[in-house]
């Protein structure tokens, strides 16, 4: 609780208590997620909070959103004449094998996708990202350039922290000829 405000901590405290738990109870509601990842000093903590609440409704479980979000993207489309965006960690086929994810999203009115790359090289994506998959950012790439080539408007974004040189991966994103 390093860092966060008194307000945030009491409010963590109150939490826990309501659920018969001791001491303080960070969740993934906005309430509690915000003033932990915006005051919050352990970035352990932050990071393993952040792909928590990244991958929520998207697990393959009976929680699962994917489908929700491509059809309410395909009403939006076909009611009002506006570009949707897609925001990603760039993971669909590794997680969906077996759909045609970039097919979906261009045939539920998506046009747009921004992917969080995170890194130029996959040594550097492992160190900052730590992904439980062999293999993810070589995936990523492959989501990327098909993205791309299947006509979506495609960018790439990237976090701003110290062991990661932005310029590479704008360079990166240049090379493969989509947005950064």
């Amino acid at each position: 609780l390093d860092g966060l405000p008194e307000g945030a901590k009491e409010a963590a405290k109150q939490l826990a208590e309501s659920k018969g738990k001791k001491g303080w109870l960070i969740t993934l509601d906005y309430p509690s997620y915000i003033p932990f990842m915006t005051y919050a000093k352990s970035r352990s903590l932050r990071k393993k909070l952040s792909k928590a609440f990244g991958s929520k409704g998207f697990k393959n479980d009976e929680l699962d959103n994917k489908d929700i979000v491509l059809k309410i993207s395909k009403w939006i489309k076909s009611h009002h004449p506006i570009s949707i965006r897609i925001n990603t960690n760039g993971q669909g086929y590794l997680l969906n094998k077996n759909r045609k994810v970039i097919q979906e999203l261009i045939k539920s009115g998506v046009d747009k996708v921004s992917v969080s790359l995170n890194a130029p090289n996959e040594i550097i994506y492992n160190q900052i990202c730590n992904p439980k998959i062999e293999g993810t950012y070589e995936n990523i790439i492959k989501f990327i350039k098909k993205a791309k080539e299947r006509g979506l408007k495609t960018e790439v974004t990237a976090v701003t922290i110290p062991e990661l040189e932005i310029t590479k991966v704008k360079e990166l994103a240049d090379k493969m000829g989509v947005k950064f």
